[in-house]
């Protein structure tokens, strides 16, 4: 048994090897661009504003782009827009980008405003936490994995690792973009990276927590929020197809929510209803 195996391995060796070096390279690249924040996002200014000036970042949800998920209200912005592009084809880190969008406003001196969809929301809570008077639009908002309802909490933990798992043995083949999410299209480490991120994101608004002894620490905020839009599909209250929307009201209780008819984040096909909604939070001064 243990000839044949060691024969085998002989008359493979170069396939083998090749395996080995597309694996062993591509975990490793992906390492380093973790470590130098390369899975990020690109900050482009589609609207430019004097430094100081009203600035928007719109950061899309889920396999999506800004530039197709934020056409619908493009017309309603009154200032500048940064659109946060997300790598693709590297992977996808909503920590990283929370603090890109942070550093840049800051930079400008900008007065911020954060538009997040899904989990892209997340950035708007470390925004409002760390930027006195930044404040944001959260539409069908996943800061934190626990708004997820229960299967999608499940299926993007128990997806995510096994999709994480299954980039290693594809090597270089997890950069290609494949999959195709209105017009955008990503590879399979982003599409992993960024259902870990959905999986077991973590955001604790208005809350502060005991950190190193006394020392305390507000992890994210709501108090500046000044609308959220939720999906009621056909009607239904709970009619998110992944977000509770109950968890939703109690996260960013006092803040006034507007409902689309209409699913998660489909803010393509759904422009119409997703535009209603927003209209009906009167965001004249937003």
């Amino acid at each position: 048994m243990v000839q044949k195996v060691l024969q085998f391995l002989n008359s493979h060796q170069i396939v083998l090897t090749l395996l080995f070096f597309n694996t062993v390279s591509f975990m490793a690249l992906r390492a380093t661009w973790f470590t130098e924040g390369k899975c990020g996002a690109k900050l482009e200014v589609l609207r430019p504003a004097p430094d100081g000036g009203k600035m928007y970042y719109l950061v899309a949800g889920c396999v999506n782009q800004p530039h197709s998920a934020f056409g619908f209200i493009a017309d309603e912005l009154a200032g500048g827009i940064t659109l946060v592009n997300y790598q693709a084809v590297r992977g996808c880190s909503i920590k990283t980008i929370a603090k890109q969008v942070i550093e840049d406003a800051k930079a400008h001196d900008y007065d911020v405003r954060v538009i997040g969809i899904s989990v892209g929301d997340y950035v708007a809570r470390r925004v409002e936490a760390e930027i006195p008077g930044a404040k944001s639009v959260a539409i069908n908002p996943e800061p934190d994995a626990k708004i997820l309802r229960s299967y999608a909490n499940v299926a993007s933990k128990v997806g995510s690792v096994l999709v994480e798992a299954l980039t290693i043995p594809l090597g270089w083949l997890s950069a290609i973009p494949w999959y195709n999410g209105c017009g955008n299209r990503f590879s399979t480490a982003f599409i992993a990276d960024q259902f870990r991120d959905i999986g077991f994101i973590r955001s604790y608004p208005n809350t502060t927590r005991p950190r190193l002894g006394n020392y305390q620490r507000v992890e994210h905020s709501t108090k500046d929020t000044v609308g959220v839009i939720i999906s009621e599909r056909l009607g239904k209250a709970e009619g998110d197809e992944f977000l509770s929307n109950s968890a939703i009201r109690e996260y960013f209780n006092g803040v006034p929510i507007a409902v689309a008819k209409t699913g998660h984040g489909n803010t393509v096909d759904g422009a119409t209803e997703f535009l209603k909604a927003w209209r009906e939070l009167d965001l004249k001064d937003f």
